[in-house]
């Protein structure tokens, strides 16, 4: 079973998360918002990531109702030898934060950035009209486009404007 996470967060030197998503194998959905702190934020964040918040009441929520959530989402995949797939390795730092550094031991985590085809990625949320940089849609489209015996040679780099 195979649980894809994306997260946003507030800038690369000392991020803050905004909002997270995980995308099961099974159809699951999980998305939470965080209480964010504009002056925290890049000016990336703030034109990009913040407009999109706020379209889900249900998904806001403080940091200790964040990982009581994340857990109770998680736990029917106990016995299930789940694979939390990231393409960023800061997704994982969040998601391990978020839970206090608790992460339940039967969640295998692995980095699967060389395995997203960046063409399907984008075609996903093109096609679905979906903007960028939005947790869940991010989260559905890295779902969409991984492929196991896809391996991409660009190294992974981050955009000047974040």
């Amino acid at each position: 079973m195979r649980i894809f996470i994306d997260t946003e967060f507030s800038d690369f030197k000392n991020p803050l998360l905004i909002s997270i998503a995980l995308v099961a194998d099974d159809g699951r959905e999980f998305y939470a918002e965080l209480p964010v702190d504009q002056s925290r934020c890049n000016s990336f964040v703030l034109d990009t990531v913040l407009p999109l918040l706020g379209q889900e009441p249900a998904a806001r929520c403080t940091p200790e109702e964040l990982a009581s959530r994340m857990v109770s989402w998680l736990l029917p995949y106990e016995n299930q030898n789940p694979t939390l797939c990231y393409d960023f390795a800061g997704d994982w730092f969040l998601f391990s934060k978020a839970l206090s550094y608790k992460v339940p031991i039967w969640l295998t985590p692995q980095n699967i950035y060389q395995q997203i085809d960046p063409l399907a990625c984008e075609t996903y949320l093109q096609a679905n009209r979906l903007p960028q940089h939005h947790a869940l849609y991010d989260a559905r489209a890295n779902q969409h486009a991984f492929n196991p015996h896809y391996l991409r040679i660009d190294p992974l780099t981050y955009p000047k404007s974040r």
